[in-house]
């Protein structure tokens, strides 16, 4: 929908946090840009790290929030999984926006016979549903995953439940030790805010500093003229090291980070809930350009 906004009104937009293939898919806009990964990159990303840990032709039961963004990512991630491993989907409990009670969702998939929970819900939703999936039993007794991690999570929800789980994600803060660009960001931001960054603050840094940057070079705020500088391509520094944006879908080629919740007696503060366990290249999980059906508008 802000995509078809910015289409329409003629302005820029940049997704603050958006999983859908649909997004630089078949959503696209001219005026349209994504900084951070989406399912199919998840997915790519996540799969062979699940097939190497637990192996092959494994019973999987997914959690999907019923609009575009669920839809993709779990479609993403069973596909990967079906293809290059024989899982099997052995149901798909498909929940409103904003459902508060999953138990009826819970009960289908207790009876499911899955050995894997994997959890594509978002924000609020993801926080009850695994609260609820350890109340209900099934969890640890199924293995909980989330390919797409939800910022702050883990202290929303309980480390008794994200230790040990593994997540797909843009950013986590710990990656300062390797990145000096992401070193300097995790300072800043907690001196002014008090706490460590997680990766919904990442991408609007990120996507705020690569527009000025095109603005600068394009020496202009007309749209047309920034949009045509993006469209070049070039290789531009993140916090994860250097990126670029596709010019055919406005997709940012750019890592995805692969972590493990850690337990709370691993944690080395507060804010040390997760562990980096690989940085993925960009090219290596994203999908060919116009895969998911982008063709983009007119300029003006």
């Amino acid at each position: 929908a802000m995509n078809k906004l910015a289409e329409r009104e003629k302005v820029l937009y940049f997704a603050g946090i958006s999983g859908s293939n649909d997004t630089t898919g078949k959503d696209c806009v001219r005026y349209g840009f994504r900084q951070n990964f989406f399912g199919q990159t998840a997915a790519a990303a996540i799969g062979p790290v699940l097939v190497k840990q637990f192996g092959k032709n494994r019973k999987a039961a997914y959690m999907t929030p019923d609009y575009t963004y669920g839809h993709t990512v779990t479609k993403s991630v069973s596909d990967y999984l079906a293809e290059h491993a024989g899982w099997q989907k052995v149901t798909d409990q498909v929940s409103p926006l904003g459902t508060q009670d999953f138990s009826q969702y819970l009960t289908n998939i207790a009876n499911s016979g899955a050995e894997f929970l994997i959890n594509v819900n978002w924000g609020r939703d993801a926080v009850l549903s695994s609260q609820q999936a350890k109340q209900f039993g099934l969890l640890p007794k199924m293995t909980l995953v989330l390919p797409y991690q939800i910022p702050f999570i883990a202290k929303e929800a309980g480390v008794d439940i994200t230790a040990g789980v593994l997540a797909a994600t843009d950013f986590w803060w710990t990656l300062e030790d390797k990145y000096p660009l992401a070193k300097q960001f995790v300072e800043a931001f907690h001196k002014k805010y008090g706490y460590r960054p997680e990766w919904g603050a990442e991408n609007a840094y990120v996507s705020f500093a690569h527009w000025a940057r095109m603005v600068t070079e394009a020496g202009s705020f007309y749209p047309p003229d920034v949009i045509r500088q993006w469209e070049k391509g070039e290789t531009i520094p993140s916090l994860l090291g250097n990126v670029h944006y596709r010019p055919e879908d406005h997709q940012a080629v750019r890592p995805v980070v692969l972590v493990r919740g850690k337990a709370k007696k691993d944690m080395k503060n507060d804010e040390d809930f997760w562990e980096v366990i690989d940085v993925v290249p960009g090219e290596k999980v994203i999908q060919p350009p116009g895969e998911f059906g982008c063709k983009l508008g007119d300029y003006t």
